[in-house]
């Protein structure tokens, strides 16, 4: 189920939020450092700022059921 929180930073929209997609993807060390910028900034919203909210994403998947 895709989760949409309209906060991020690619080649199209560089420097949102203060953090810049790295030039160059194939420096390992730049990619860590963008996706640990980017999982900060997301851990500072509630989760009610997400669509779909997540405590409803929660529940679907706690309600359901695998029979075999």
């Amino acid at each position: 189920m895709p989760v949409d929180l309209p906060v991020y930073s690619d080649e199209s929209n560089p420097g949102e939020f203060g953090i810049t997609y790295p030039a160059d993807r194939l420096v390992p060390a730049e990619m860590v450092a963008y996706y640990q910028a980017v999982t900060e900034l997301l851990n500072t919203y509630e989760q009610g700022s997400f669509n779909p909210v997540l405590d409803v994403v929660d529940g679907i998947v706690k309600s359901m059921r695998v029979v075999k």
